[in-house]
């Protein structure tokens, strides 16, 4: 299955482009497509995903097709959804 996933922000910057297609096998899960693009990205990428204990950050925005996602919930994919990543944003 494909997902089109977009990314904002620190994400944005750290992959040097806003969006981009992965392809999964059927069934796999959300950490799994996680997983795939903080390795194909840089360490800085992976660092606003995942903690030191290499758990997702709760602090982390999720958007699947155009619903926010608690972080909490077990996210099923499905071929063609479009994921929004969003770290968060302070400002001063």
């Amino acid at each position: 299955m494909q997902i089109k996933m977009k990314y904002s922000a620190q994400l944005k910057r750290e992959a040097g482009i806003s969006e981009e297609l992965v392809d999964l096998q059927p069934d796999q899960s959300f950490d799994h497509l996680l997983a795939t693009i903080a390795n194909q990205h840089s360490i800085g990428f992976r660092n606003v995903i995942f903690d030191d204990q290499n758990s997702r950050r709760k602090s982390l925005l999720i958007i699947q097709n155009g619903r926010q996602v608690n972080s909490e919930e077990t996210l099923k994919l499905n071929n063609g959804d479009e994921i929004l990543l969003m770290s968060p944003i302070a400002g001063g």
